[in-house]
């Protein structure tokens, strides 16, 4: 004897139709009593007396008895089933009617307190009649799922009412109930009498319908869905097929010959197709006074299987008088029934000697003798059961197009890089040059000039590994094939350059005795790029590595030269020089050696003479001096600059000034500033006497000094002649020329010195 004590499964069952007895009703009774009070429900029916008194939704003896209560009696909603209030919710709340109508199905996406209200009443109808006992812990899941939303959809609505319902909890609480212990006799038996009542309520104890047939149907075969009534005497019902596709039900029309050979209790579905796939169910229908009572199927979901036709090979290849286009199916079902070939979309239909091959049971299509009146889009459409599928392929002479580098610069290696589409593949390819970009001729790319450089018809490239100016050219590339041929777009080949340039400047240290001679060596464009710098002295390259760290090392980063603890031996002319693959450039020559001292004509300001000077000096001086003596001594003493009679002198750089006050005699004083630098010193006397005719005078005061300034006499005018001649000569021989020159000036000097006095 099998034990009394519930099974998991039957626990879920029992869950479930307490559910559908105990909770569906209270969000019903709920809804109806937001719309219609209680007290209000007997004179609401009566207004609707032609539709619940009367009509086709005629309340029955025992709805009448606990809904249609006289005044002062009030029903009570809770007493009502789920028949009950919807019934009438459905004709007494126009205002919470579905989206889609009384009694159908809404969609997904309605949510409306109307369509949830129908979504109850066909949970109902369609779960309520289960024969099993048993449900599994996934289905009840599932179950439980879908109430879930319905319930919060609704407790929703009913907030917003005043309502502080919880359908959800209700629910909870009966899916956790603990019923192991419990018979199920007791709960199929109350089960069975609210079923009973159910059906009674419906009018009539309706028959079940379900139907069988495959899920699953290749492409081209014949489906057939077969009807069960049960119980097998159906008078006054009748037979309809539907097909559902997502939420839209239609019809069939069984008379048509899509679905020739169907019977009452038979679907027939000729020669399925793809737009055939969808949910098929039956219907089992009757009028019965006035209304329309239906069953519905379970519904079978079938898939059309199979594919169009697949073109497992699609290639073209040539031959030496011909191109081919190969071609074949993959074998499965529904296999390929016809073939056709077109060109740009005319069919080919006559084949003669030009084509051959194409058929059913052949792989390949032959053009022959092929010429550029061949050229087009050829089509093969293949057919099957499911429907055509269509390959094309464009036979054309090859589309070419080359490419180099956007900027090549002299000494540089470029290369050509070519993109052809051709279909068929090229068979010939050959880089060809011209100087005005019209007439090209051939390129030999076996040169050494040309070392790498490749005419191979799948990927032709043409390098030069070391641009000259001579390159300066056009290029194109012209490629064949068996359709024809067709050359490249033109590039033009615009190589450039230019030699370094070159700006020195020099920065002197004092504190460590060092000088930088700075360099600055730069391109006009990125290349060529710079591949060696150096530094001469009187024309000999300096070694800056092997100076044992009396030179900073030079390079192309880092151009510039630091000469450390420079002396008298650093003298000399120095230059830099650039290379790139161009040439060399050597910059300005920057020479090393003592100052240069040049004094101005005094000026007279202030009752005082004011001597000054100008510098110019490589390293930069360091020291400066103004001394005094007088005629008859040979030695110069420094001048005291806070002296009255020497008040504004300055020995500081870049331009001492000597200020002489007009007592001081200038005529049996002569001055001297000398200046240093790292190399040497140079010393520049000023005259002390002169001609007393010219002189300066101030008041009784005057001397002869700045007689040779003045007045331009011998002294002055050989110092000009000497600047005029040194500027022609080269830099690198001026300092002999001017020790000559000046050793000169002191002899002319003393004679003239000799005459005056």
């Amino acid at each position: 004897m099998a034990s009394s004590i519930l099974t998991k499964d039957e626990q879920n069952f029992i869950r479930f139709v307490k559910i559908c007895l105990d909770v569906f009703k209270r969000p019903l009774a709920d809804i109806l009593a937001s719309e219609i009070q209680p007290a209000d429900l007997y004179n609401k029916i009566k207004q609707h007396s032609c539709s619940l008194l009367n009509g086709k939704n005629k309340l029955d003896s025992k709805q009448e008895k606990i809904c249609f209560l006289s005044p002062p009696a009030i029903p009570d909603y809770n007493e009502f089933d789920v028949t009950l209030l919807y019934k009438l919710i459905r004709n007494l709340c126009p205002s919470l009617a579905p989206t889609k109508g009384w009694g159908k199905d809404p969609l997904d996406t309605d949510t409306q307190i109307g369509d949830d209200i129908e979504r109850l009443r066909l949970f109902r109808n369609n779960n309520f009649h289960e024969v099993s006992s048993e449900i599994s812990d996934n289905n009840f899941e599932i179950i439980c799922k879908k109430l879930k939303f319905v319930f919060q959809r609704i407790q929703s609505h009913m907030a917003s009412k005043g309502y502080k319902a919880n359908y959800e909890e209700n629910m909870t609480n009966i899916k956790q109930l603990n019923l192991g212990d419990e018979h199920i006799d007791k709960y199929k038996i109350a089960f069975l009498e609210r079923t009973i009542d159910q059906l009674q309520a419906d009018g009539m104890e309706k028959p079940k319908i379900s139907i069988k047939g495959p899920t699953n149907i290749l492409c081209g075969n014949d489906a057939k869905f077969t009807a069960d009534i049960n119980p097998e005497n159906r008078k006054g019902w009748s037979i309809t097929w539907q097909k559902k596709v997502q939420h839209t039900s239609t019809r069939l029309n069984t008379s048509t010959e899509k679905y020739s050979g169907s019977t009452d209790r038979s679907l027939v579905i000729r020669h399925v197709c793809k737009e055939d796939t969808g949910g098929y169910q039956a219907i089992l229908s009757r009028d019965s006074e006035a209304k329309n009572i239906s069953v519905s199927s379970n519904v079978i979901v079938l898939q059309a299987i199979g594919g169009p036709p697949f073109f497992e090979v699609w290639d073209v290849t040539t031959e030496m008088d011909g191109i081919i286009i190969h071609y074949d199916f993959k074998k499965r079902p529904p296999y390929v029934n016809e073939i056709k070939w077109m060109k740009d979309e005319v069919p080919i239909l006559n084949r003669n000697k030009k084509f051959e091959g194409g058929g059913l049971n052949e792989s390949y299509f032959t053009i022959t003798s092929p010429t550029i009146e061949d050229r087009g889009i050829y089509s093969c459409i293949a057919t099957n059961a499911v429907r055509s599928a269509r390959k094309n392929v464009q036979l054309d002479v090859p589309d070419v197009k080359i490419s180099t580098e956007h900027e090549v610069y002299f000494g540089s290696k470029t290369s050509f890089t070519s993109r052809i589409v051709s279909c068929p593949s090229p068979d010939g390819a050959e880089w060809q040059q011209s100087n005005d970009g019209k007439t090209f001729e051939s390129i030999t790319i076996s040169k050494p000039k040309y070392y790498g450089s490749s005419c191979d018809p799948k990927s032709p490239l043409l390098i030069i590994p070391k641009v000259t100016f001579e390159d300066r050219l056009y290029y194109r590339l012209l490629v064949r094939n068996k359709i024809g041929e067709q050359h490249s777009d033109t590039v033009f080949l615009n190589v450039k350059g230019s030699l370094p340039n070159i700006t020195i400047s020099h920065r002197t240290c004092v504190s460590n005795r060092s000088i930088t001679l700075i360099g600055n060596v730069f391109l006009y464009g990125s290349l060529p790029a710079v591949n060696n710098v150096f530094w001469t002295k009187n024309g000999q390259e300096l070694d800056t590595n092997g100076s044992g760290g009396r030179y900073s090392e030079v390079t192309v980063d880092n151009p510039s030269l630091t000469i450390f603890d420079v002396n008298q031996y650093d003298a000399g002319s120095y230059q830099l020089t650039a290379t790139n693959a161009l040439g060399s450039t050597t910059s300005d020559t920057v020479i090393l050696d003592v100052p240069e001292v040049s004094m101005a004509k005094p000026e007279k300001k202030n009752s005082g003479f004011w001597f000054t000077v100008t510098i110019q000096s490589i390293p930069s001086p360091d020291f400066a001096q103004w001394s005094i003596k007088e005629k008859s001594s040979h030695t110069f003493t420094p001048i005291d600059e806070n002296a009255e009679e020497f008040k504004g002198t300055s020995n500081t750089l870049p331009h001492p000034v000597l200020v002489v006050k007009p007592k001081t005699d200038l005529e049996n004083y002569s001055f001297q500033i000398e200046v240093r630098n790292f190399i040497g010193s140079c010393k520049n006397i000023t005259p002390g006497e002169g001609s007393s005719d010219d002189s300066f005078t101030n008041g009784s005061q005057g001397g002869c000094l700045s007689k040779i300034y003045l007045n331009g006499r011998p002294g002055f005018k050989f110092a000009k002649l000497f600047d005029d001649i040194a500027e022609l000569f080269p830099k690198e021989k001026t300092r002999r020329l001017k020790d000559f020159i000046q050793s000169k000036f002191k002899l002319i000097y003393k004679q003239y010195y000799d005459v005056t006095i």
